[in-house]
């Protein structure tokens, strides 16, 4: 069940997200009256191929102009004026960004239709939220806000096993039991307890999570760094088109991570029917140092243990803030979610779940913590990681 016709061959380093240093440059409104093209120089320009859930249609033309920006015709009319701050629109780019192409507002959230007044900029298909490896800088800002978005209520997960690997207990060893263990101990447990916090008008993240159990694809998965559109894809495969909006589709898959920087991601969208979904990506992380917590305190492998530490990770963002407008900390860049500002913070007891299965996981950000100066201290000497 695609979502785009055209699935991107490769994840680059840097996911694509948008950068929020751009809408000071870039926002325009739309002019979604009829007119003639506008005078000026075509620097580029490419013919959109047909991307189910996006407003475009076959044959529609984006024509480059300067200062980031891009014109966008259908037949002769011209819909609206589009940011394009990281060039997407360039010469000899067509055949990789045609038919993935996707319009996003100014926080990045995927939109599917088009109304007067509204800011809109080009992106390659979905966003992505990114659980970085050790060393990378964390979010400046202090607490947890809310951006009036969607925030998932009492949730479901469903744990994905792409591979055929994963049917050989020398390759899958404790990962799959060790997964199932943690997910299922994960609901209702006292680390999760914090998600209560995170609360709006209309939902609020509780720690009632349930875990459906895994599924396994023996298919193999490409043998890259998955895309966020090739994780959506095969979610939505699963679910058969039709996922369940309060579950979390986690996506394991068999093959090695490439040499990028990140560990984790989890990411949101709709199948090709339209039905919306949030997925997160966790790829094989045996050997991967960047990932490696450096477990001794349970007898988890160490790729077991760097799995388990990115789910919990995603999967409490995933409820936070599943598309990109619930919580998070807005500076300097919209990247703070409630595991980021934490990672790689450790309490000093393994965490207990429900079921009373240990596990070495991060801390989570609490604004009441925070607050009360009760929160163990995150790498930028913020008191607001809660102990477990």
């Amino acid at each position: 069940m695609s979502i785009l016709g055209l699935v991107p061959s490769k994840l680059l380093e840097d996911l694509p997200m948008i950068d929020k240093r751009w809408i000071a440059a870039a926002v325009l409104a739309l002019a979604l009256l009829p007119g003639a093209a506008r005078a000026g120089t075509k620097a580029a320009e490419i013919t959109v191929r047909a991307a189910p859930g996006t407003p475009f249609a076959d044959g529609d033309r984006l024509v480059g102009r300067a200062l980031g920006l891009v014109d966008w015709y259908r037949g002769g009319r011209l819909l609206a004026t589009l940011g394009d701050p990281a060039g997407l629109v360039a010469p000899g780019r067509e055949g990789e960004t045609a038919g993935r192409l996707a319009l996003v507002d100014a926080l990045g959230r995927p939109v599917a239709g088009v109304e007067p007044g509204q800011a809109l900029f080009l992106a390659l298909g979905p966003p992505a939220k990114i659980f970085y490896q050790r060393g990378h800088r964390l979010p400046a800002g202090v607490l947890m806000t809310y951006h009036g978005g969607y925030v998932m209520g009492a949730s479901r997960t469903v744990a994905i096993f792409w591979g055929p690997e994963w049917s050989d207990p020398a390759f899958a060893g404790d990962k799959v039991a060790g997964i199932d263990s943690l997910l299922s101990g994960l609901a209702g447990s006292g680390y999760i307890g914090v998600l209560k916090e995170y609360a709006t008008k209309a939902s609020r993240a509780t720690s009632a999570t349930t875990y459906l159990g895994p599924v396994f694809d023996a298919s193999p998965p490409p043998a890259h760094n998955l895309s966020p559109l090739e994780v959506l894809n095969e979610a939505c495969k699963v679910a058969s088109g039709q996922p369940d909006p309060a579950t979390v589709y986690l996506v394991y898959t068999s093959t090695r991570l490439d040499p990028v920087k990140f560990c984790a991601y989890h990411t949101w969208w709709h199948c090709e029917s339209g039905a919306p979904l949030q997925a997160a990506y966790l790829p094989n992380l045996d050997g991967v140092k960047g990932c490696d917590i450096k477990d001794t305190v349970t007898a988890h492998s160490p790729g077991l243990a760097a799995l388990a530490n990115g789910t919990a990770h995603e999967l409490t963002e995933a409820i936070t803030d599943p598309r990109g407008e619930g919580w998070f900390d807005a500076l300097p860049d919209f990247s703070g979610e409630i595991g980021d500002k934490c990672a790689y913070v450790f309490g000093r007891r393994p965490v207990t779940l429900a079921d009373g299965a240990q596990w070495k996981l991060q801390t989570l950000w609490s604004n009441a913590a925070y607050r009360t100066g009760k929160g163990v201290l995150n790498r930028q000497r913020q008191a607001g990681c809660l102990p477990q």
